[in-house]
């Protein structure tokens, strides 16, 4: 699965932020 938009709604001093991850092969990792 590939994360392509990521909308960060509520989150601290990041509310109403979008990170924008489909360019490029580099991708976001999640560790849980």
């Amino acid at each position: 699965m590939r994360i392509d938009r990521l909308d960060l709604i509520a989150y601290g001093g990041f509310t109403d932020k979008t990170l924008d991850l489909s360019a490029g092969s580099a991708g976001l990792h999640l560790i849980y």
